[in-house]
């Protein structure tokens, strides 16, 4: 199963969410309503639904030490029977991950939907979820703002599935999407008043972050200082207002620090981050000289499409087009040890690796630092794109050949001209097959 998650069980709070979620998938006669959990960026979304399906895993969650955790936001093991993590992918891929999960063998929506017709009336309520249904797709123009790939998403496999009786379907998503989800769903706003996250639980999951009880091999100066840790963690939550992303860029930036807050210095709580931007700014500033480098090695992964960038030629070629400075597989190495907590590795069903930044928003923060314009950013891509591609003097670009990396991984090619969000930018004789080809 696919899911969010960073290391260390850190989870806070969400009594009322979690337990009502619990309710929905495992009442005997359902509602007929799938569920929608929404909000506005950093709010916890994914957060949310990840905790339902690790604690269904009986792997994952056989891991997590649920003393002192309310019952009633435990789901049962084995309670959800297929889960995908949607951003950047296609409404092909999705079917294939749940059709994967659920051994039914079928290929398109209509044959997984009548799949699920017929397995729904047969036994137990089927539990599916589908996280970031907002970003699927390509994170180009033509799907932001709930359209184009999320909307067909939603169109031709969420709306009539969350209709068949006996699925039970849980979707994260932007409020965007909330009109093109219709009426089967109920939504779950966690800017509610009702399911917003309340100071304590913020609180709960900084202090959690800074003690790293979980971790016991990361190096951390609030190790053992319990009430120095719940103080700053209580100031952090504070300025929070509930967007667990600040939350958690601002405790991973203060573990990091060689030295614990001093909080009896007066004003220390107002040098705290504002808002999400600021609080990366923060971590970013922390590298002092080596700032610029992880920046540079950053911005890349910033403007990546499809699933992200694989390690060797791509993604430092595309690092050194963007940022003017010529970056190596020794930068890519070095970022993925001191940045880890800010990039995410997705493995495709060819067991390769692509990396992508841990949350959109960062990489939006990101990519409105550059002081290039969007067009210029784009021609630097495809510049740099182009001197991967074999050319051979009697015949067309091999867009999908292996170019030469390093780490001895061949980089995952099909995504390549996702890329390149202006085709009239590379020549007509030299232009990339459409990426619906494979």
């Amino acid at each position: 199963m696919e899911f969010e998650s960073e290391q260390g069980m850190y989870f806070s709070g969400r009594v009322r969410v979690l337990s009502e979620l619990v309710e929905w998938a495992t009442s005997p006669g359902g509602d007929g309503h799938g569920r929608v959990v929404t909000g506005s960026p950093g709010c916890g979304k994914s957060a949310v639904l990840g905790r339902i399906v690790a604690l269904s895993d009986p792997e994952y969650g056989s891991r997590v030490d649920l003393h002192g955790v309310v019952r009633s936001t435990v789901p049962p093991v084995g309670c959800v029977s297929a889960a995908v993590h949607a951003r950047h992918k296609r409404l092909e891929e999705v079917v294939a991950r749940i059709a994967s999960a659920l051994n039914t063998g079928t290929d398109g929506p209509a044959a997984l939907l009548q799949a699920l017709t017929l397995r729904g009336c047969q036994g137990p309520p089927v539990v599916i979820v589908v996280d970031a249904v907002d970003e699927a797709g390509s994170d180009t123009a033509a799907d932001a703002g709930g359209h184009g790939e999320p909307r067909r998403i939603t169109r031709e496999l969420l709306r009539p599935m969350s209709e068949i009786p006996g699925v039970r379907l849980l979707v994260g998503a932007r409020q965007e999407l909330l009109g093109p989800l219709g009426s089967t769903f109920t939504a779950m706003d966690l800017d509610r008043e009702d399911y917003r996250a309340t100071p304590e639980d913020v609180s709960g999951y900084v202090a959690k972050v800074l003690l790293a009880n979980d971790e016991p091999e990361t190096t951390t100066p609030y190790r053992g200082q319990v009430d120095r840790a719940r103080t700053i963690a209580d100031a952090v939550a504070e300025k929070a207002a509930g967007v667990y992303l600040y939350a958690r860029t601002t405790a991973r930036t203060l573990r990091s620090d060689a030295s614990p807050v001093d909080t009896d210095r007066p004003g220390w709580a107002d040098e705290l981050p504002s808002e999400v931007g600021e609080a990366f700014d923060d971590y970013l500033a922390r590298f002092g000289p080596d700032e610029p480098r992880v920046r540079r090695m950053l911005l890349a992964l910033a403007f990546s499409e499809g699933k992200g960038l694989p390690r060797g030629r791509v993604w430092t070629t595309l690092s050194s087009v963007v940022a003017g400075v010529p970056c190596t597989e020794e930068d890519v190495t070095w970022v993925l040890d001191v940045a880890e907590a800010y990039v995410a590795e997705v493995v495709d069903e060819d067991q390769r690796s692509a990396y992508r930044l841990y949350h959109k928003a960062l990489a939006e923060h990101l990519r409105a630092s550059t002081d290039l314009t969007a067009e210029q950013v784009q021609r630097a891509i495809v510049r740099g794109l182009r001197s991967l591609v074999p050319l051979p003097t009697d015949g067309p670009a091999d867009w999908f050949g292996t170019v030469g990396t390093c780490g001895g991984t061949s980089p995952p090619m099909r995504p390549l001209p996702e890329c390149c969000r202006s085709w009239s930018m590379i020549p007509a004789s030299s232009s990339p097959p459409s990426p619906d080809r494979s």
